[in-house]
C-alpha cells in the first residue's frame, strides 16, 4: 500500500466524500478552479466565505468541498506542473476558529502534505484578518517546512500591482481582486456543476475507501455516509 492510500484511510473522516458535503455547506462557501493560469502557468484553485456567520461554517465539509474541487480541475484538465492555492479571509473571525477541531486540523495538514495528488507551488492568503494571528498558532504545529515557506500574505490594504505581474494576472482573477473573470458565484455554479458530473466518480471513491477500512471504522464511515445521504 502507497504514502497516499495509507493516509487517506488513517485520516477517513477529512477526505473527500461525496455524502458528507451538504447543499448548505456549499451554499456558505465560494470555491472554484479559476479557468485562467498564473504567471508560472500553474492551476489555480480559489476558495472563500460566502455567508460570514460563523454557525455556518462546517471545517470538515468545507474540507473535503476544498478537496473535491481539486479532484475536479485535475478530472478536466489532467496533471498539470503545479497549483496556486488562493484563500480568501475576508469576514472570517474567531468565531470560526472556535469550529475547528485540533483532529481534524491536524488530519487535515497530514493529507495535504503527504497525500494530496498535485504539486503546490504557492499559498496565497488574501485580505488577512486581525485574526490570522490566532489561526497561525493553531495551525504551525502542523506545518512542515516547506509547506511553511509556500504561504504568503497579502493585507487588505496591500497594492497588488506586483501581485499581478508576478504571481497570477489580472486575466485569471475575478472581479473583487481587480480581475476580469467572472464574479466569484457564477465561477463557484461552474465548479459545482462540474463536480455533479462527477457524481459517480465521488461515490465509486467514497465505496472503495470505506472497503478499505479496518472493519469498525468501516462501519463508523458506513453510518455517517448513510447518515449525511442527501434524500429527494
Amino acid at each position: 500500500m502507497g504514502r497516499r492510500e495509507r493516509c487517506v484511510i488513517e485520516n477517513d473522516d477529512v477526505i473527500c466524500d461525496v455524502f458528507a458535503t451538504t447543499a448548505t455547506t456549499a451554499i456558505a462557501l465560494e470555491f472554484s478552479y479559476l479557468p485562467g493560469k498564473s504567471v508560472d502557468g500553474y492551476d489555480i484553485i480559489f476558495h472563500r466565505l460566502h455567508e460570514m456567520e460563523p454557525s455556518k461554517y462546517v471545517f470538515e465539509a468545507g474540507v473535503k468541498l476544498l478537496f473535491m474541487t481539486v479532484d475536479a480541475c485535475l478530472s478536466e484538465r489532467g496533471p498539470q506542473p503545479g497549483y496556486i492555492f488562493l484563500f480568501d479571509m475576508r469576514g472570517v473571525k474567531f468565531g470560526h476558529l472556535t469550529r475547528v477541531s485540533i483532529s481534524a486540523l491536524r488530519k487535515f495538514f497530514q493529507y495535504v502534505q503527504e497525500a494530496m495528488p498535485v504539486r503546490m507551488r504557492a499559498i496565497h492568503v488574501l485580505n488577512t484578518e486581525p485574526v490570522m494571528d490566532k489561526l497561525m498558532l493553531l495551525c504551525r504545529p502542523f506545518m512542515d517546512k516547506k509547506f511553511f515557506d509556500m504561504l504568503k500574505f497579502h493585507n487588505k490594504n496591500e497594492d497588488l500591482e506586483k501581485f499581478y505581474e508576478t504571481v497570477i494576472p489580472r486575466s485569471s482573477l475575478p472581479p473583487d481582486y481587480g480581475g476580469t473573470l467572472p464574479d466569484t458565484q457564477t465561477l463557484h455554479r461552474n465548479c459545482m456543476k462540474q463536480m455533479t458530473l462527477l457524481d459517480s466518480y465521488f461515490k465509486a471513491e467514497e465505496e472503495q475507501r470505506i472497503a478499505a477500512l479496518p472493519d469498525k471504522k468501516r462501519e463508523k464511515a458506513m453510518e455517517r455516509a448513510f447518515k449525511n445521504l442527501d434524500i429527494d
